[in-house]
């Protein structure tokens, strides 16, 4: 699916939609984790983020360790986002939306919901606040597991 997703995302973001798309910085922030996989519960804390941000679009990663392969949940966004407004993650061709797990070399899709609480995606500094979760494959490749963020914040530096 990882393969698939590449390309349909690619042809979505192609260059010229991106020739003026700040570049990924370091930002700061906030975020507690529980990745649910059936009755088991892991809860982890985000080390490290990454934020670029335009008018209409927004790219987020937060880290949950100290490997830059390591554990990792991105945010890909091609459209305007709204405060008090929620909106639905798809991991299909034509979705403004995108959310995905990475456990070291595995990627991970998801289905959920993003409340955005607060916003500015606008440089020099960008900054979200909300609450998201989503389902995706297990990244150990059994069955399905669900992601739950609440109450996280990032703000960026684009300057």
């Amino acid at each position: 699916m990882s393969e698939e997703f590449f390309k349909l995302n690619s042809d979505l973001a192609s260059a010229e939609a991106d020739k003026d798309f700040p570049s990924l910085k370091a930002a700061t922030g906030e975020m507690k984790l529980e990745l649910i996989r059936g009755a088991n519960v892991e809860k982890l804390v985000a080390t490290s983020f990454y934020m670029g941000a335009g008018e209409n679009r927004a790219l987020i990663y937060a880290h949950f360790d100290d490997k830059a392969d390591g554990r990792k949940v991105k945010l890909d966004c091609y459209k305007k986002l709204e405060a008090g407004k929620s909106y639905k993650f798809y991991p299909h061709s034509g979705a403004e939306l995108y959310v995905w797990f990475v456990d070291n070399y595995h990627d991970s899709f998801g289905t959920g919901i993003l409340d955005v609480e607060k916003i500015l995606m606008q440089p020099p500094e960008p900054y979200i606040k909300g609450s998201f979760n989503f389902e995706c494959e297990d990244t150990s490749g059994s069955g399905f597991m669900t992601v739950v963020v609440k109450d996280f914040w990032i703000k960026g530096d684009m300057s």
